[in-house]
Parts: C-alpha cells; structure tokens; sequence
C-alpha cells in the first residue's frame, strides 16, 4: 500500500495507490468489483463513494497499480475527499489489512 507524495501539493491532493497482484487485464473486466470490494472494506457506508481513478501496469506487467480516491458525505451535506493519509491508516488497521491482502493479493 502507498500514496504518492508531491511536496507542492496540499495532502488532500495526493493519490493513494494499491499495488495488486493481478495482471491489468485480469483487473480492466473487473473494475466494477474491485470498487465495491473497497467500498465494502470501508464499511459498505451509505456516505462514502469508491472511485477507481486509474489503472496501470506496474513493473514486469505482472501486477497492477489502482489509483483511487474516496469521497465522504458528511451530515452538513458537505462532501469532502478523504486524505490518503487517513486511507492508509484505515487500511493498514489490524482488521482491514489481512482482509485486503486476503482479496486481492
């Protein structure tokens, strides 16, 4: 699990990235479930949107880097991008990280 760093930009502006061990074709005829697989791990919530912002080959094209970004809802009505830094605290917990390498390594 990473996100990109670029010193110029504010934190929220950062992608976060999943590096998958699935070849991009195998991932380009499965985008819709891999979203709903995010969503699911973030606790299926009615609030929070999962969108798949790239997909690409990575390294000997053997695995897939998946660039995403998640929107939240809040009660205010205001919808705000969650930080990559809070995605990958959340998915580097000790109940989610088995979880996602379990699905999708």
């Amino acid at each position: 699990m990473g996100y990109s760093i670029i010193p110029t930009q504010t934190p929220e502006s950062f992608d976060f990235s999943l590096i998958i061990k699935t070849k991009l074709s195998n991932l380009e005829s499965s985008k819709q479930q891999l979203t709903e697989g995010l969503h699911q791990l973030l606790g299926n919530r009615p609030n929070v949107k999962v969108s798949i912002d790239s997909l690409k080959a990575y390294g000997t094209g053997d695995v897939t880097e998946v660039s995403f970004s998640v929107l939240e809802a809040q009660a205010t009505g205001v919808t705000r991008k969650v930080p990559p830094t809070e995605l990958y605290a959340f998915l580097n917990g000790p109940t989610i990280a088995p979880q996602l390498q379990s699905k999708h390594n």
